[in-house]
């Protein structure tokens, strides 16, 4: 009897333990990135691709994620090789915390630029990443900031394509 009952313990326990993880591996489904095409802007000889991105909260509760002051765009990335994300340049650059309120969303628009002929481009299919590092404060924040440039943790949109 008593192995049946340690048994049914040790089940319960581990059903506990299995459950809470999954949910807590599911937090990261519950922060989505969609990406919509805005238009091509010409600047002196550069083209840029405008991107409105919008990182999306469904959890309950707050979120609160890494990002720099200046060089923000260092989260975002592409699966091409064929777009780059337009970065500015900074002479101040601090690592700083972004909030997402429950059930809200961060819309950015990101400038991607290209080394082809946009007639090259026509058909292109790509998605935008957002390399998605949370923290709580701002300890947990510098002691996780050199993760952003590593892009391990990447919430990837939809695929977009050029027309």
């Amino acid at each position: 009897m008593k192995i049946i009952n340690t048994f049914i313990k040790l089940t319960i326990i581990g059903s506990t333990v299995f459950l809470s993880c999954s949910h807590k591996s599911g937090e990261k489904d519950e922060m989505t990135l969609s990406a919509r095409i805005n238009n091509w802007e010409k600047d002196g000889d550069i083209n840029y691709l405008l991107i409105k991105t919008s990182l999306t909260n469904s959890l309950s509760d707050t979120v609160t994620y890494i990002s720099m002051s200046c060089s923000w765009q260092d989260s975002y990335t592409t699966d091409t090789k064929d777009l780059f994300i337009s970065v500015n340049e900074c002479d101040k650059n601090v690592p700083q915390l972004i909030k997402i309120p429950p059930h809200s969303r961060r819309d950015t628009v990101i400038k991607l630029t290209t080394k082809k002929n946009i007639r090259q481009l026509t058909g292109l299919r790509f998605r935008i990443g957002f390399n998605f590092i949370r923290a709580k404060n701002n300890n947990e924040m510098f002691s996780k900031v050199s993760q952003l440039p590593k892009m391990n943790n990447v919430i990837w949109s939809d695929t977009l394509e050029l027309k």
